[in-house]
């Protein structure tokens, strides 16, 4: 099992981890601070520096595989054992961390289910369960989280049991997919905005997230419209 690092500090730039597994350009570390691509938010990039001659391997990938973490290296080297210092690339990893937080203002402020979204570093997605929808109403929505991000609201994290959050319905916001069965879930609470488990990275105060700009809609079915949006 990898270490999570960044369940606990989304701002974590760098690590020292020990090598657990070793195949070729596929390395599994016993802790990580790279996000894996998951939940519609693209994975980190970065470099890990083998320590102590500090070569460095560019990190092309992150994916998740069951409990482990699995980090896509630019060349072979690695072994089972070394000890290497992780780097995050945090210019992209703090955009997609205000683009995440910005998907949860964004879809608290519709009042219906999240049926799907997707970050990139430049402009993001969030697909909405509704079935009359059009430009002035997905500006109207922009114009509501806007008003939430003009404000410095904490964006908290805590943890909570799979079974107390499914004696709040009102905590899942997909539409198609229920949290993981597992025994406790990572929380992300915005005050008095938005409260759902989540296990992507976020800002700490809705200030940071800045302003969302529309960049589109489009009709991708009965319960699938989509707003696409910058930050500025």
């Amino acid at each position: 099992m990898t270490e999570l690092l960044y369940l606990e500090d989304s701002y974590k730039e760098d690590f020292e981890a020990t090598v657990k597994v070793a195949q070729g350009r596929n390395i599994v570390l016993d802790k990580t601070a790279f996000y894996p691509e998951s939940g519609g938010q693209p994975d980190d990039r970065g470099k890990l520096v083998q320590l102590p001659n500090g070569r460095n391997f560019m990190i092309r990938g992150v994916k998740k595989l069951g409990d482990s973490i699995i980090h896509e290296i630019d060349e072979d080297g690695l072994k089972v054992g070394d000890t290497v210092h992780g780097w995050v690339d945090m210019e992209r990893r703090y955009k997609h961390m205000r683009m995440h937080t910005a998907c949860h203002i964004l879809s608290s402020r519709t009042g219906v289910l999240t049926t799907g979204k997707q970050i990139t570093f430049d402009k993001s997605r969030i697909d909405f369960d509704l079935e009359n929808f059009n430009a002035d109403l997905a500006k109207q929505f922009i114009a509501l989280a806007n008003e939430v991000t003009a404000q410095d609201i904490p964006v908290k994290t805590s943890f909570m049991s799979y079974a107390d959050v499914m004696k709040n319905p009102e905590m899942i916001k997909l539409k198609y997919k229920l949290p993981p069965s597992v025994p406790n879930l990572r929380i992300v609470e915005i005050a008095g905005i938005d409260m759902q488990p989540c296990g992507g990275t976020h800002v700490k105060s809705t200030k940071e997230v800045g302003q969302l700009e529309f960049a589109g809609v489009e009709n991708k079915g009965k319960d699938k419209k989509r707003i696409y949006f910058t930050l500025k």
